[in-house]
């Protein structure tokens, strides 16, 4: 057969969608058209043509109604009246004319006009055939005239035979099937449908792997889109029909026995249940709630449309035995990875519910809330019981915490929260035996609940709060007392005499925890507890009981620390997963620095503890942290003490004074310095008596500590004496002979050199020879210090990292000694171990900008590296310097001796990314088309030389966003861009190349659309660029209809309609001519 055009292409696809019948008429029609040896060709293509039209006008009218139309005699021109009836147009219609002109023509080319005559002219028949397919176009030619007749069969109210017999074709280009049962409204079609077989329960598309991307691919099943349409009409015989439909779906097993697992289709029947009267709805259908969240796929678009729109159908209809169903569901929870807790909906749904729907949900359901909350508690606590132990759940009345976001906690958290405004929303008659069970519960989490109910409800529930302090309250649990605080605090003035008395009789018989092993003297634990006792006293400052004062006044004199609890524990000095300590912070700050000491040498705890509440070396380690951070002086005023301590309480005062600094508490430098250099003094840490299994962090540890210290002093600006500098230095040279260097080794890993001991302590001597120079204009340290330490100790012991260093602060060696500079990267570049100038030259890359001087300088350094850096971080830092000098004309291609040309030469497909990548993100600027466009095009050909594969694509990707770069799309640029667009990466960024064509689109409208069009044929997603609308526009306007055509069809083949009303518009019933050809 010969070469069919696009047009017959178009046609003969359109025709199939219609049935392999007619599509078979126009084939053969078409080898007949081609061939001028038979003699009979008009009158075998009269006879195609009449097959193919009576075909059409069946199926676009039925041929019901045409046998009426022809019985009618009231009709005048029937053909003409039904050629208007399929295309639901008037018959002045310019369409209806044409296609009824040229129809009229098949009969007189089918019949034979006489035996004896010649056979009919060919050409005749070749003009009839070439007007007809141009009917066809517009007819069933392209997506959208397709999507006409769609338009059409959508507003006929009831399907006739053939369209049923041929809906099934057409349906299976799934951007029409969905785009039909979206746009279906009749209620007539609903049974022929179903009797079609369209609604059954196997018909759901199941999810398939998809290979490629590794992942599940789900399609909508479109068929419940019209169901969803007819469950809108309220009618007790359609709905009877939708849930039999229903039913069948949510039951239906495979021949697997499992249930199809498609969340899309979860999604639209719940959809669908949502619009059924509520006492259709059955229990089994809330059942299949719970089933659709707990898939083994993403069910968060079946959780956003439960709480869209069943909460709120459920919570209107008043049923409260369905609404008690579905809020067991609504509030339940999934276990997750690390134990981690979930809501069945999600925490951040789960949280808007409490936060918009809570008190409407309450007036329905009322107190057997509070029973599903319970039973959710106490099936979490029986599988761990460390759920709800956690001190983020907070009982603090509105007005005392901070703001509750209740969209961003946890399901924990949130289920607490329920179980509170439960609380303050019941009558207290009716949850009295609730709160005396709960403050009986060995669970901390039921006693800090009840006691939080007692705080509001204290005038009925008193009885049971103090009966309940009298039998338990001497040893009640460091977890409680928040809540018993506040209870306290919040109701003293209603408190009778005999409940004061009662209160103070339990102050001073509880028993307070003081760790035995700490050995503290009877002094120190009168102290102790005297602090302890004067914070449940200020519980009852506001009564202005004498009896409290006098108690108050009476403990302070043996303890006048300040008490700063108010209610609300401040948990800061506790390491999560580390335990607590012993000691709050300002207990340590009471006491004098040899008490201290004397308290952590003492003091026997286990380094760690798994619960929050259990005290451990981590918990009192972070308590020592935060008191040294607000009292600098006061430690190291006195700090010989510290020498002889632990390491595991030496570093946290150290991290403490850094910590300080930062907060800008005052502090002595002088004295800092003094503690730090008598740290490194001291033979007890550093001496040769140390044994490593005797501390809990090494040496190394304290170092970088020591260090960070150093660093914040300059930070913070801190040394204004020159002489303070020289010192700190000299303590720093003195402190690196005491690294162990076995621990600290440089893998070629940048980020090693600055998180390593020796590596921090090298740049912070760097950064002090910086400050000096640049506040004291001096190098004295470099030449009386520095120098010699890094020739004779540093490029001995520590070459690797020391050279990074250098490298990575080579500005400065280069301004401060530039002869010794270049002496030793000279060695290092004409070495033939080339490990030593890897070290060297990486630093520079991750740790200057390059510049003028720098280029020139490091030349030869560059053109080392290009063959050599090959790791993927090396390859960005490489590629960007080198790129930054090409771009500001410090570079060139035009140079075989370019840093530029012997990347690109080296032919290395990352360094090619990165130079590809990195300028297609830089901002335009004069002259810079003309510096690009050569190397645009040189890297072209080295990209097409690369096979085919992702790299590949995501380079032609970045390439067409050079375009942003240009000030006309002229020939040459249009050649460029053209030629990567047809590899564009699919899922890319679309929508900044759109906006970047669309500052192109009135000066080169036609080269921007074959652009835009290219880009559309690889990936068809939208932009969703209001820009992208703008462009089709302006290509109709300036007659590039056919490119703007094109494009809209495109994206309607792929169920992307938003150019649809812009094609209609300017194409509806015209015929785009085309002279393209494809072979068939």
């Amino acid at each position: 057969m010969k070469i069919m055009t696009e047009q017959q292409i178009s046609i003969y696809n359109g025709l199939q969608k219609i049935g392999p019948e007619i599509a078979a008429f126009y084939i053969d029609g078409l080898k007949i058209i081609n061939d001028n040896t038979l003699q009979t060709k008009a009158y075998l293509l009269g006879h195609l043509m009449r097959e193919i039209d009576c075909g059409l006008r069946d199926v676009f009218c039925g041929k019901n109604i045409i046998e009426k139309v022809k019985k009618d005699n009231a009709i005048k021109e029937k053909h003409k009246y039904v050629i208007a009836l399929a295309l639901d147009q008037p018959e002045i219609n310019l369409l209806v004319k044409e296609w009824y002109k040229v129809s009229k023509e098949f009969h007189k080319l089918a019949h034979r006009h006489g035996v004896t005559k010649n056979p009919k002219d060919k050409n005749i028949c070749d003009m009839v055939w070439q007007k007809y397919e141009k009917i066809l176009i517009a007819l069933i030619g392209n997506y959208y005239n397709m999507m006409n007749r769609l338009d059409k069969i959508l507003n006929q109210e009831e399907p006739h035979k053939e369209l049923l017999d041929f809906l099934p074709n057409l349906l299976r280009e799934k951007s029409y099937s969905q785009y039909f049962f979206t746009n279906l409204k009749s209620i007539k079609w609903f049974d022929p449908l179903i009797d079609s077989g369209f609604f059954n329960p196997e018909n759901s598309p199941e999810p398939y792997f998809d290979e490629e991307n590794q992942s599940f691919r789900f399609f909508y099943w479109d068929a419940l889109f019209y169901l969803e349409n007819v469950a809108k009409i309220n009618s007790e015989t359609i709905t009877t029909k939708i849930l039999r439909i229903i039913d069948s779906i949510i039951t239906y097993k495979n021949s697997e026995n499992k249930r199809n697992e498609n969340y899309l289709t979860d999604w639209m029947i719940i959809k669908i249940i949502e619009l059924l009267p509520i006492e259709k709805i059955n229990l089994y259908h809330i059942d299949f709630f719970y089933v659709a969240l707990n898939g083994r796929f993403d069910p968060s678009i079946a959780a956003i449309e439960i709480c869209k729109s069943i909460i709120p159908k459920f919570i209107k209809s008043d049923d409260k035995s369905k609404a008690l169903k579905l809020f067991e569901i609504i509030f339940d929870y999934k276990i997750i990875k690390n134990n981690e807790l979930d809501s069945l909906i999600g925490n951040y749904r789960l949280g808007e519910i409490i936060e918009n729907k809570f008190e409407v949900i309450f007036d329905l359901l009322g107190y057997d809330i509070i029973e599903i909350i319970l039973n959710k508690i106490q099936a979490l606590i029986a599988i761990d019981e460390r759920f709800f132990s956690d001190n983020s759940i907070e009982f603090y009345a509105d007005d005392q915490r901070e703001e509750l976001h209740y969209k961003h906690e946890d399901y924990d958290v949130l289920i607490i929260e329920i179980l509170k405004k439960c609380i303050l929303s019941s009558k207290p008659d009716k949850i009295i035996g609730l709160i005396d069970k709960m403050l009986c519960d060995e669970n901390a989490i039921f006693k800090r609940t009840a006691l939080f109910a007692i705080d509001y409800h204290y005038d009925y529930f008193k009885e049971i709060f103090w009966k309940w302090l009298s039998e338990y309250g001497k040893n009640i649990e460091y977890s409680l007392k928040d809540e018993l605080y506040n209870l306290f605090k919040n109701n003293c003035l209603k408190f009778t005499e005999n409940e004061i008395d009662s209160f103070s009789d339990w102050v001073e018989k509880h028993s307070y925890y003081i760790n035995p092993e700490h050995k503290y003297s009877d002094d120190e634990q009168s102290k102790i507890l005297a602090f302890y006792k004067k914070e449940w006293l200020t519980a009852l400052k506001e009564s202005k009981n004498e009896k409290i004062i006098n108690s108050y006044s009476h403990y302070n004199k043996i303890n006048p620390s300040e008490v700063t609890y108010s209610g609300k524990t401040i948990r800061t000095f506790t390491w999560t997963g580390g335990g607590a300590s012993p000691i709050m912070p300002e207990m340590i700050a009471m006491m004098d620095n040899k008490q201290i000491c004397d308290y952590l040498n003492q003091v026997k705890l286990p380094k760690i503890s798994h619960w929050p509440d259990k005290p451990s070396k981590e918990g009192l380690s972070d308590a020592l942290r935060d008191s040294v951070a607000e009292n600098i002086n006061k430690i190291i005023s006195n700090y010989k003490p510290f020498l002889s301590i632990k390491s595991v309480y030496l570093n946290s005062i150290l991290v403490g004074i850094r910590e300080g600094l930062k907060k800008n508490v005052r502090a002595n430098c002088v004295q800092i310095i003094e503690f730090i250099k008598n740290i490194i003094n001291s033979n007890e840490i550093f001496g040769n008596s140390f044994k490593e299994n005797e501390h809990e962090y090494s040496l190394n540890y304290t170092i970088e500590r020591i260090t960070d210290i150093f660093k914040e002093l300059l930070n913070k600006k801190l040394l204004i004496e020159r002489n303070l500098c020289i010192e700190i230095v000299e303590l720093l040279i003195l402190l690196y002979d005491k690294i162990d260097l076995k621990y600290e080794n440089y893998s070629e890993n940048p980020d090693l050199a600055f998180n390593t001991a020796d590596g921090r302590l090298i740049n912070t001597i760097f950064e002090y020879l910086r400050f000096e120079h640049l506040n004291f204009n001096s190098s004295e340290l470099w030449k009386l210090k520095i120098k010699n330490f890094i020739n004779e100790k540093l490029l001995v012991q520590n070459i690797s990292k020391t050279l990074f260093l250098i490298g990575n602060d080579l500005v400065l060696f280069y301004k401060i000694d530039f002869d010794w500079l270049n002496k030793l990267r000279d060695s290092l570049l004409n070495s033939s171990d080339n490990a030593h100038w890897h070290c060297f030259f990486e630093g520079f890359l991750f740790g200057e900008k390059p510049h003028k001087e720098l280029y020139f300088f490091l030349k030869k350094d560059y053109l080392k590296a290009i063959p050599l850096f090959i790791e993927k971080s090396h390859v960005k830092r490489l590629t960007q310097h080198i790129c930054l000098y090409f771009i500001n004309n410090i570079d060139s291609l035009l140079d075989s001796y370019s840093l530029t040309s012997n990347l690109i030469n080296n032919n290395n497909p990352d360094q090619i990314f990165e130079v590809i990548h990195y300028i297609s993100n830089i901002s335009k600027r004069s002259n810079l088309a003309n510096i690009i466009k050569p190397l645009w095009s040189k890297l072209l050909t080295l990209i097409n030389s690369i096979p085919s594969s992702e790299l590949f694509k995501t380079m032609h990707s970045y390439l067409c966003l050079w375009v942003s770069l240009l000030d006309e799309l002229d020939d040459e640029a249009y050649n460029l861009i053209i030629e990567s667009v047809k590899y564009l990466k699919v899922g890319f960024n679309k929508h900044r190349l759109v906006d970047i064509l669309y500052t192109h689109i009135e000066k080169t409208p036609a080269k921007v659309g074959q652009i835009l069009l290219e880009s559309v044929k690889i990936d068809s997603a939208p932009s969703y660029s209001e820009n992208e609308e703008k462009i089709v526009i302006k290509l109709f306007e300036c007659g590039e209809t056919e490119i703007a055509s094109e494009i809209c069809n495109l994206y309607g083949e792929n169920n992307y309609h938003f150019l649809k009303k812009i094609y209609e518009s300017y194409c509806l019933w015209k015929v785009i001519p085309s002279a393209k050809t494809t072979n068939q």
